[in-house]
């Protein structure tokens, strides 16, 4: 299960990355899209790096 943590945290970035490209295409005036994609990009990194020192 150790091996899939880190490709969790890519999936949370590529997801947050098209939050933030989808709040700019359609000109979203609230900024939950933003906030959301932000969140999932720190959320993601963070899994990210936990998931590659496990592995070692």
């Amino acid at each position: 299960m150790r091996r899939y943590i880190k490709y969790l945290g890519l999936i949370a970035i590529i997801i947050g990355i098209l939050l933030f490209a989808i709040h700019v295409i359609i000109n979203y005036p609230k900024n939950t899209l933003l906030f959301t994609g932000l969140i999932l990009v720190l959320g993601g990194t963070i899994t990210f790096i936990k998931g590659n020192k496990t592995t070692f």
